[in-house]
C-alpha cells in the first residue's frame, strides 16, 4: 500500500467512527436529549396582583415538569407590545403564551405570524369576540392553530356580580363602569356588566378612559353624575391605578362610595370593597397543564377551550364597613373575606 493509500484508509476508519457515534441529524446524544428542558414564553400585558398569582404558580407547575419559563410584561403599555413578542420570539420558545385579547391579537398580526411557535392564549374573556381567533363556533374550530384558557368561568360571572351589587347597595341606584372602548377584554366586560346590572334595575353609567392619566378624572365625574358604585372590570389602566380609585371613593362627601372589581387582587390588594373573580392562581396551573399536554403532542387547535366552574366572591370587610354596608352572615358564609 503507497503512502496516499494508507492515509486514505486510516482517514475513512476515522469518519466512520464519527458517523456511530454522532448519527447524521441528531445534534446531541440520547442522554443529552432525555436532560433537555422545553422552553415556554409567557408575555403579560401589565404586572398587577392577579398576575403575580398566575406567573407564580405557572411557573411551579412547568418547573415541577423540568420545563423552563421566560416571563415579560409590556407594563401597562400597547405600545410595547410589539417589542414584548419580539422578545419573546427570540428566546425562541417551544410555545408562546400570550395574556389577554390584545396581546394574542399582537402576536397573530402579519409581522410575527409566519415565525410564531405553537400558541397558548390565556386569560381571554371573550373568546369569540377575538379577532385572530374567531372561526365559526370556535368550540373548538378556530382561525389559528392556538390553545384557549378563558377567565370567563362555566357560571354567568356577571349575572352572579349584578345580583351581589343589587344586594349591597340595593336597586335603582347609578352604578359607573370604567372602561377602555378600544381594548377588548375591557370592553367586553364593562358591557357584559352593564346588560346584567340592567337585568337588575340599575342604571348605568359610562365612564371612559385610555389610559392610566384618564382613571381618577373620570371617575370623579362618575361619582359626580351619581354613582353609587364604581366598576372595575378586566381594564389594565383602571386595574393598575385601583388605589387611587379606591381613595377618591373613600373621600368623597361623607359616605365613601363602594368599589367592586373583576379580581381578587383589587379587593385584597386595593382595597375594593366586593369582587367576584376566578382564581388567577388556579387559571396560571391550568395553562400551564395546557402547555404540558402540547409538549406531550396534543395539537392545540384541537384542544377545547379551557374554564373553571364558577368564580368566588371576595369581600374586603374593612372597606366594606367604611361603606356602612352590611351583608347577611349567610351571604359572607360562601365568601372570602379579608380584614
Amino acid at each position: 500500500m503507497n503512502r496516499r493509500a494508507y492515509f486514505t484508509t486510516v482517514a475513512s476508519i476515522i469518519m466512520s467512527c464519527f458517523v456511530v457515534a454522532f448519527p447524521v441529524g441528531s445534534g446531541c446524544n440520547k442522554d443529552t436529549q432525555v436532560q433537555r428542558k422545553h422552553k415556554v414564553a409567557i408575555v403579560f400585558p401589565v404586572t398587577i396582583d392577579a398576575f403575580e398569582r398566575f406567573r407564580m404558580d405557572f411557573e411551579k407547575q412547568l418547573d415541577n415538569a423540568n420545563v423552563s419559563s421566560a416571563v415579560l410584561s409590556a407594563e401597562g403599555d400597547p405600545s410595547k407590545f410589539d417589542s414584548v413578542i419580539e422578545q419573546a420570539l427570540r428566546v425562541k420558545p417551544d410555545i408562546l403564551v400570550a395574556i389577554g385579547t390584545q396581546l394574542t391579537n399582537t402576536a397573530f398580526g402579519p409581522q410575527f405570524r409566519e415565525r410564531l411557535p405553537k400558541v397558548v392564549a390565556s386569560c381571554i374573556s371573550a373568546p369569540r369576540k377575538v379577532e385572530s381567533l374567531t372561526s365559526i363556533g370556535l368550540t373548538p374550530p378556530r382561525k389559528a392553530a392556538v390553545a384557549i384558557v378563558s377567565d370567563n368561568p362555566d357560571r354567568n360571572i356577571y349575572l352572579q356580580s349584578a345580583q351581589i351589587i343589587a344586594k349591597a347597595i340595593g336597586t335603582k341606584q347609578i352604578i359607573g363602569i370604567l372602561y377602555n372602548e378600544g381594548e377588548i377584554n375591557s370592553k367586553s366586560t364593562a358591557l357584559s356588566l352593564k346588560s346584567a346590572l340592567t337585568s337588575q334595575g340599575l342604571k348605568t353609567v359610562p365612564g371612559l378612559v385610555s389610559g392610566p392619566n384618564d382613571v381618577a378624572p373620570v371617575t370623579e365625574s362618575l361619582l359626580l353624575r351619581g354613582s353609587s358604585c364604581i366598576v372595575i372590570p378586566h381594564d389594565k389602566a383602571a386595574t393598575t391605578e385601583a388605589s387611587a380609585i379606591v381613595k377618591i371613593c373613600n373621600e368623597f362627601r361623607d359616605k365613601p362610595v363602594v368599589v367592586f372589581a373583576l379580581d381578587d387582587g383589587t379587593v385584597r390588594k386595593n382595597g375594593a370593597a366586593i369582587g367576584v373573580s376566578v382564581s388567577y392562581s388556579q387559571l396560571g396551573q391550568m395553562t400551564a397543564d395546557t402547555c404540558l399536554r402540547i409538549l406531550n403532542g396534543d395539537d392545540p387547535a384541537k384542544m377545547p377551550i379551557t374554564t373553571q366552574k364558577e368564580a368566588r366572591v371576595y369581600v374586603n370587610k374593612t372597606s366594606l364597613q367604611k361603606c356602612g354596608i352590611s351583608l347577611d352572615a349567610e351571604f359572607l358564609k360562601n365568601a372570602v373575606i379579608y380584614e
